[in-house]
């Protein structure tokens, strides 16, 4: 029981540095994810449960190499995507910076092309912005990042456009 105690501690001291370390973001969110059920399977473990069920159940779940690369390479989609979107916010949020907007929330939505890229699509914006700021801002998404006027969604505050 101290060997599960101890890879507990182990574990969370190892998770919770990471997520120190890892910028605010859709890796940082997915990270979380992974951290929290490593552990959860780390107590699962420690349990022993025979279950003659779950051992019947557990045999018929055995995957084919096909299904195990296929699984690899959707969860290697997802984290191209989780990376692109974190470094889109980024961007935009420096851009924000540079125009004095101090306070902003956004979420950037992407789309992959024929080619497999994750490319901006839409963004929704919210922050108390002045009139020549949400200008500045909304004409960087259209110039920068590709997203039109019409995928550029605002809520500064409680005004929905």
């Amino acid at each position: 029981m101290r060997e599960v105690f101890r890879e507990l501690i182990g574990l969370s001291v190892f998770s919770g540095v990471i997520l120190l370390l890892c910028p605010e973001g859709g890796v940082k969110r997915l990270l979380n994810v992974l951290c929290t059920a490593a552990l959860a399977l780390t107590v699962l473990s420690a349990l022993h449960i025979p279950d003659a069920n779950w051992e019947a159940s557990a045999a018929d779940q055995v995957l084919s190499p096909r299904q195990i690369e296929e699984r690899g390479t959707a969860a290697n989609q997802q984290l191209q995507q989780l990376f692109i979107q974190s470094e889109l916010e980024t961007y935009v949020s420096d851009k924000a910076a540079a125009l004095g907007i101090i306070e902003l929330r956004m979420r950037l939505e992407t789309q992959q092309n024929d080619d497999g890229l994750w490319l901006p699509w839409a963004s929704e914006i919210q922050g108390d912005l002045e009139p020549w700021q949400k200008e500045a801002l909304g004409r960087m998404l259209w110039e920068d990042l590709g997203i039109p006027p019409e995928r550029q969604r605002w809520n500064e505050y409680g005004m929905e456009e």
